[in-house]
């Protein structure tokens, strides 16, 4: 049977960053914590890496132990904050203003803090419940337990392990400053109570990791564990959103403008030596595909895009996507075809 094929939006770039910095975080949580709990007296006066002479060895180790925990909970944050400051122009950047508990901030505002960011997107995703349900099937490619099916937490409680974990973390970091949890966070970890002291969530102990909040102490390394999954589990809610919703023209122009000049102007004044050095790479490039076929000019631009998610994938029909309509009308505007792809 003769095969075809189509380009398509199928990754997200910065949850693939995302999840490379913190897909193991946990794992390597275990590790470090394991390691530390290796050392005893006998190592006094070792010097690799470098000499380690404590007054307290026992103190030393301990202390150690609560910088990884609250070192590993911060980098996550600090990552998801990266993801979302990708992901919040997609959705939000039209919109001037946003309302926070009765005051309105500024779209620059909210952009800088990751607790706003986060505050605007669980509104957004909380009135699509449904439909975000069927995108996270669609897209989170994690197995389940051997012999069960992937566990999808409920999105409130996602959202109120994220707000505790952001508060946190601010605890840990700006000590001055009160980060008070919403009243709805602590309802919804209060209604919640069961599931997260099942298993599922290692014997979560809601009312000894709320006093501890409180108390602005470092949490437990189970609770650590709890919150930094939580938070891997809402950047694949982001990722199964950002695939299914980002505006695909606006994506598409934006990925072969990082390829091709953005129109047939450009290269003329390139040509007329006009034109600035630094699209030199989009001209050469715009030759060297000039004398390939349609199907070869689209399979060496998604070659090029792949690491922006935009790749060829196998179809039984010979159809274009969206996403092969809008390269060919890109093509289009710079005459490297005078008509479309094949149907």
């Amino acid at each position: 049977m003769e095969s075809y094929s189509s380009a398509r939006i199928i990754k997200y770039s910065a949850f693939s960053r995302f999840k490379e910095n913190v897909g193991n975080n946990n794992q390597m949580l275990i590790t470090a914590c394991i390691g530390i709990d290796k050392i005893d007296k006998t190592d006094i006066g070792k010097t690799e890496p470098a000499r380690w002479e404590p007054q307290n060895w026992e103190n030393s180790v301990n202390r150690s132990r609560m910088f990884l925990i609250k070192a590993a909970l911060t980098w996550t944050i600090d990552c998801l904050d990266v993801l979302l400051k990708d992901f919040f122009p997609y959705f939000f950047k039209e919109q001037n203003e946003f309302q926070i508990d009765r005051d309105d901030k500024s779209y620059a505002v909210i952009y800088r803090s990751i607790y706003y960011k986060y505050r605007v997107i669980e509104d957004l995703f909380m009135n699509e419940k449904s439909v975000i349900s069927t995108y996270r099937k669609q897209e989170d490619s994690r197995s389940g337990k051997k012999g069960s099916a992937p566990y999808f937490p409920d999105l409130e409680l996602i959202f109120a392990l994220i707000d505790l974990a952001i508060q946190w973390r601010n605890h840990l970091v700006h000590g001055g400053i009160d980060n008070p949890l919403r009243q709805n966070t602590k309802r919804i970890l209060s209604k919640y109570e069961t599931v997260l002291n099942s298993n599922e969530y290692g014997t979560l102990e809601i009312d000894k990791m709320l006093e501890r909040y409180e108390d602005r102490r470092t949490p437990s390394f189970k609770e650590v564990t709890v919150l930094i999954r939580n938070i891997i589990d809402f950047g694949f809610i982001i990722n199964a959103y950002w695939i299914n919703c980002v505006n695909k023209s606006e994506y598409i122009n934006e990925c072969l403008s990082t390829l091709l000049p953005s129109n047939i102007e450009e290269v003329n004044e390139f040509k007329s030596k006009e034109g600035s050095i630094k699209n030199s790479d989009k001209i050469k490039f715009f030759y060297k595909i000039q004398t390939l076929t349609p199907d070869r000019m689209k399979s060496s631009i998604c070659m090029r895009l792949s690491n922006m998610g935009v790749v060829l994938q196998k179809t039984k029909e010979n159809h274009s996507s969206e996403e092969d309509k809008l390269i060919q009308n890109y093509l289009l505007r710079l005459n490297l075809i005078n008509n479309e792809f094949d149907e």
